[in-house]
């Protein structure tokens, strides 16, 4: 994941709620799906510093 986002905002989320964001979004299939669910969250906005900066539920 660090190699693909670099050291930038990311959305982690489900792929259905993140397809038609940008097109040049990085899809990582499966990234953080264990955590969304464990939070009941759909989505989660990471800093840069990889700190939740907020989720969408």
């Amino acid at each position: 994941m660090d190699e693909a986002i670099d050291q930038r905002f990311a959305i982690v989320g489900e792929t259905a709620l993140l397809t038609h964001l940008r097109p040049d979004a990085v899809l990582l299939p499966g990234v953080g799906q264990d955590w969304l669910a464990l939070h009941g969250v759909r989505a989660a906005l990471l800093r840069p510093d990889r700190y939740i900066f907020a989720v969408a539920a």
